[in-house]
């Protein structure tokens, strides 16, 4: 993909999910942009959820929107080939993981896809778009961590 392509797909995520507090930045955008296109990308998303909302007529709890966001997000990112590796809760965190564990994460998601501009193709895909306002609204915190190509492909673990 060439600069001037990554630049103006960045200024469509970005003006389109500006405000969304659980979006990547633009900053996020140009690094998995530019990585190479057939490079597969994995995000790990530990979620904590917000204990209830007001959601148009009732309040339900953030794990329950964020269930309507698995929901309706599947058909988007089943068009952007996406891969639902993991989701479910999160057992235990070791204290310094580099993640505060006393956080209290909730849940864990994790997502392969075939290459950078599937996911995000993936955000900007209207059905995305109108999933991801449940995401947005039931979570209060959450950390991506998005990972590449990995170096092992044995399905054993390395002698030491």
């Amino acid at each position: 993909m060439r600069a001037e392509d990554i630049d103006e797909k960045i200024a469509r995520l970005v003006d389109l999910h500006h405000d969304d507090i659980v979006a990547p930045r633009a900053e996020d955008w140009r690094v998995i942009l530019r990585l190479e296109p057939d490079q597969p990308i994995v995000i790990v998303n530990l979620l904590c959820f917000k204990a209830s909302i007001p959601y148009n007529a009732e309040t339900i709890a953030g794990a329950t929107a964020h269930a309507r966001y698995m929901s309706e997000v599947a058909e988007p990112f089943n068009r952007a080939g996406g891969q639902l590796i993991f989701s479910g809760g999160v057992m235990h965190m070791f204290p310094d993981a580099g993640v505060d564990a006393s956080e209290g994460w909730e849940s864990a998601v994790i997502t392969r896809y075939p290459g950078p501009e599937a996911l995000a193709d993936m955000w900007l895909d209207p059905g995305f778009v109108r999933a991801h306002r449940h995401h947005e609204t039931g979570v209060e915190r959450s950390r991506v961590v998005v990972l590449k190509r990995p170096r092992m492909r044995s399905s054993r673990p390395p002698s030491l």
